[in-house]
């Protein structure tokens, strides 16, 4: 048994590193349409995602969902806490992924299935757009330079786990460099 986390920010408060390039308006567009392709290719997968959000407007329209005020890792924890046991295999995965496809999430199916610790780096290496491993309620570790503390705390408390490169999980949109290495028709397609 598994369960799936989506944490995701107010389409409003979203993207905010990209003010200099796209309007307000366009930041929450692209919130949204990745938000809403994630979730479709993760459902369309049999992966039912629980979506952690700090908008009532976006967990009010997800079957499963956990609302919360607080950041980021504490709402996950007390997400993962309410819906998954000790002891559970979880996975969480960030929403801003364009690219993501189902033959990534067979990969990750493959991993779930066995129980395999792993983490996804964006594609800088320094953060983590996923990661999956049995639940023993300890504190998450996104945010700046996730990916080595991740890997970092899988070493001390002796988890093998497996860095696993997949392009499109490890591409997600926070800069505008990321906005330029998209074609320009699946860029307008997500901030229209």
């Amino acid at each position: 048994m598994y369960k799936f986390f989506i944490p995701i920010k107010s389409f409003d408060q979203s993207k905010q590193r990209l003010t200099k390039v796209l309007r307000s308006a366009q930041r929450k567009n692209l919130s949204k349409n990745m938000f809403i392709g994630t979730v479709k290719i993760l459902k369309k997968n049999k992966l039912q995602p629980i979506v952690v959000s700090n908008a009532r407007d976006i967990t009010e329209k997800e079957e499963n969902s956990f609302f919360s005020k607080k950041n980021l890792n504490e709402a996950l924890e007390d997400a993962i806490n309410t819906y998954a046991k000790k002891d559970e295999f979880i996975v969480i995965m960030h929403a801003d992924l364009p690219l993501i496809s189902n033959q990534d999430l067979d990969y990750l199916t493959n991993l779930i299935h066995q129980q395999k610790t792993f983490v996804v780096p964006d594609r800088f290496a320094s953060g983590t757009n996923a990661v999956g491993f049995k639940w023993r309620n300890q504190k998450l570790l996104f945010g700046k330079n996730s990916l080595n503390k991740f890997c970092s705390y899988f070493e001390k408390i002796g988890t093998d786990y497996i860095k696993v490169d997949l392009k499109n999980i490890s591409f997600d949109l926070d800069t505008e460099d990321d906005l330029n290495l998209l074609t320009l028709d699946k860029l307008n397609k997500l901030i229209s």
